[in-house]
């Protein structure tokens, strides 16, 4: 609940009115500082509603689609020319390490980043990034020291930006250079924000939700909560926004909560006589069209007696996501406007002091979150402005300056902006919009099981983990692809889209009479470790060795006792608390647990003792169980370790 009380106590000055009541005398609104967000005002910027997405679908058309038995297999497609034309096993030098989970194009050609520092070749490294050119060789890797927590890395652009654990950002160039670090943990402007009262829960990079930074490396976007700031490369702020409290405008109109699906929208299209790429104002010009037809009042001699009209505000809902109930009743009536949002309820108190009256108003609001909180943001580096997605479903363009230019709603949750050409793509949990340089929608793509998106300026992929759907850049729909082993990545090259999984990679025809791309020599990519983290990780390791060597021989130094082969003191500590395990049940018929015994089995089968697993194993398989312990880990556990021994006593 938010409170705004406007009276003497707040320092205000109060003066008579003409009916001789005290009211608050209007004060200039004190300039916010160079760091402190000013909040957007968005009363006169354009507005765009976009038709609104859903929040989640009522019904799934099924699972993604896996190819069972062919290694790539095209599972849709209307060009009979488009073919799997070529499938090549990737030899070994040009396999990407697993490790390698993220993937994203850039400048030279891919990004490939590794948040886990589990590379095989850079030990000792908190994470590992690694760049491919545009033909799938591996140019170079790199090992960090330091964590990936977020990742800003705008598509083909030639910077990017990573945060770590500790809310640390790294600036790279395209050649996997760091140019810059700014510590956000320890920045005024973040402390600002998480010291308000507008409650936030655990560390600050949880609260940091969108980082970017610009294709030339010189400007760094970072947001927390509902506010975002653009700095240089040296952190100076070039702007601070913050989005209005609440919901930060109304409609003058109210939001219907009619939504359909992308054929429900071409559907409504094709009642109004429309197509796409469309506009704000040809949906407003041709409803009002529409409506001097079909509205009774306006006709009292049409016999479907309102039948029409009622079609036409459902197709007009279904494409804006305004309640036409309203816009119905006149149709020459502004489309849309904003305004700040009223309180919900307002409380006057007056009270008198030393012959002197007061009047205290409080304006309460309890509709809505406080925050509308920033999800998603994109340098566009077109440009040089800023797009933020809101909670609210609203994409506002920030210009240069720091102004807003307009803004798009989608009525929920926009999980990715990228803009490429002319054309910005808005990814919902639901949906795909792709939106041209004039707010026109130019098409919009419902999505089920393919949530994630590459976009390139050949086309764009909507994918799976084995498979994909790629569409041209406006989004037409041009084939879906089954792979038989997880997608890896996926590119345009010489009129090819070339697949890869981890040990094999497909030509895909696009064009007639593309030819498929020579083998290029390869070459082995340069590894450069950061900061001697593999001496760090050998120092770590010998202290951790020494400790485990002088670690006591107590239960809760069981880890330390197997990591430096103390098996025997292992197992004698193990076979303690089984006995007082089976005591205890005796008395109080509690059932025992499987943790030990399954640590006993683990060590017996490491020093290939299998008579002694099986042994302990039913031993505990002969025991009364605990409540809600599952035991068909046990059971596969004893079949495998019954195997073993018969197999070790014929190999006597």
């Amino acid at each position: 609940m938010f409170k705004r009380i406007i009276d003497s106590l707040t320092g205000e000055k109060i003066q008579k009115n003409q009916s001789n009541q005290l009211t608050p005398a209007k004060q200039e609104p004190k300039k916010a500082g160079p760091n402190l967000p000013k909040m957007l005002n968005l009363d006169t910027i354009d507005y765009y509603p976009l038709p609104p997405s859903p929040s989640k679908w009522d019904s799934n058309p099924g699972e993604p689609i896996d190819s069972e038995h062919e290694l790539f297999e095209i599972i849709d497609c209307e060009d009979e020319d488009i073919v799997v034309a070529n499938i090549r096993k990737l030899a070994m030098e040009e396999r990407p390490d697993p490790a390698y989970k993220i993937i994203l194009p850039s400048s030279l050609g891919f990004v490939e980043i590794d948040k886990n520092g589990s590379v095989k070749n850079l030990p000792g490294c908190s994470s590992s990034i690694a760049l491919r050119d545009k033909t799938g060789n591996f140019i170079k890797e790199v090992g960090l020291d330091h964590s990936i927590y977020r990742i800003g890395l705008d598509h083909f652009a030639k910077h990017f930006v990573l945060m770590d654990k500790e809310s640390v950002l790294h600036v790279y160039n395209e050649n996997l250079e760091e140019i810059r670090s700014l510590n956000l943990a320890n920045d005024p402007r973040i402390i600002q924000i998480r010291e308000s009262d507008a409650g936030f829960f655990g560390d600050v990079r949880t609260s940091i939700r969108c980082i970017d930074v610009s294709s030339d490396g010189n400007k760094i976007l970072f947001t927390i909560a509902d506010s975002a700031f653009l700095v240089d490369l040296y952190g100076n702020t070039i702007w601070a926004r913050s989005m209005p409290l609440g919901e930060g405008w109304v409609r003058e109109f109210i939001k219907g909560d009619r939504v359909g699906t992308s054929q429900e929208v071409f559907n409504a299209l094709a009642f109004m006589g429309l197509s796409l790429p469309v506009t704000r104002e040809q949906i407003r010009n041709r409803y009002r069209e529409l409506s001097k037809q079909y509205h009774p009042d306006l006709n009292p001699n049409i016999p479907d007696r309102g039948e029409m009209m009622k079609s036409l505000n459902i197709n007009h809902d279904v494409l804006t996501g305004i309640d036409s109930n309203e816009l119905s009743k006149n149709p020459n009536k502004e489309y849309i406007s904003y305004r700040r949002t009223k309180p919900d309820s307002v409380e006057k108190l007056i009270f008198s002091k030393n012959n002197v009256t007061f009047q205290v108003t409080i304006e309460i609001n309890t509709g809505g979150p406080a925050l509308d909180w920033i999800y998603a943001a994109a340098i566009s580096n077109k440009s040089g402005g800023t797009y933020l997605g809101t909670y609210s479903g609203k994409v506002i363009k920030i210009d240069a300056s720091g102004e807003p230019e307009f803004a798009l709603d989608v009525a929920n949750v926009p999980r990715e902006l990228i803009e490429v050409g002319d054309l910005l793509y808005i990814l919902t949990d639901t949906r795909l919009y792709i939106v041209n340089g004039e707010k026109a929608l130019v098409n919009l793509i419902d999505v089920h099981n393919l949530g994630k998106l590459a976009v390139s300026p050949e086309g764009f992929g909507l994918y799976a983990n084995k498979s994909l759907s790629w569409y041209t850049p406006s989004g037409e729909f041009k084939l879906s692809l089954a792979t038989k082993h997880p997608l890896r990545t996926f590119y345009i090259i010489n009129g090819f889209m070339v697949v890869e999984t981890r040990q094999h990679r497909a030509y895909i025809s696009l064009e007639d009479k593309a030819k498929i791309p020579n083998n290029v020599e390869i070459t082995k990519s340069i590894t450069h470790v950061v900061n001697k983290s593999t001496d760090k990780l050998k120092h770590e390791n010998e202290l951790q060795a020494e400790s485990d060597n002088l670690a006591a021989a107590t239960l809760e130094n069981l880890p330390a006792l197997k990591r430096s082969g103390r098996y025997n003191e292992a197992v004698s500590i193990l076979l303690q608390e089984i006995e007082v395990q089976e005591r205890d049940n005796q008395i109080n018929h509690w059932g025992v647990a499987p943790a030990w015994y399954h640590e006993l089995a683990i060590i017996y089968r490491k020093q290939k003792d299998y008579e002694n697993e099986v042994k302990v194993l039913e031993r505990y398989m002969a025991q009364e169980k605990a409540p809600g312990v599952m035991k068909y880990k046990i059971d596969k556990r004893l079949e495998k370790a019954k195997i073993l021994l018969k197999e070790s006593r014929l190999g006597e």
